[in-house]
């Protein structure tokens, strides 16, 4: 998303492209720190009906990632999650929590064009 204040000028179609591609490169940026990951859980911020903050990241093995976590990268997933709507791609339970699959299938190929977009 460019800047908040665009967000309401965007037509429904354009705000689901945005909202999907930063589901993406959340994905995308959890594949390539834990190249085995499973999946990540996430749970919404503060910030009032928008923005996810990360909990935890499950490996393929059920183990979970140990903390702390790389260097960066809870600052770049902080940068695709603030600003994620709530009740939209993440799909949360009513308490705000949700697990996103990091394999999901309806971003895999967004996110493999990303990865392959990346110098």
């Amino acid at each position: 998303m460019s800047d908040y204040g665009d967000y309401y000028k965007q037509t429904p179609a354009q705000r689901a492209t945005d909202q999907l591609l930063m589901l993406a490169n959340a994905i995308g940026t959890v594949r390539r720190y834990y190249p085995n990951a499973a999946s990540f859980d996430v749970s919404t911020s503060d910030q009032g009906h928008y923005g996810f903050v990360l909990t935890e990241v499950t490996l393929v093995d059920g183990a979970t990632a140990d903390y702390p976590y790389p260097n960066g990268f809870e600052d770049e997933m902080c940068q695709h999650l603030q600003d994620i709507d709530w009740d939209g791609v993440i799909g949360e339970d009513r308490g705000g929590y949700a697990t996103v699959d990091a394999t999901d299938p309806r971003v895999a190929e967004l996110v493999d064009r990303i990865e392959q977009e990346q110098p």
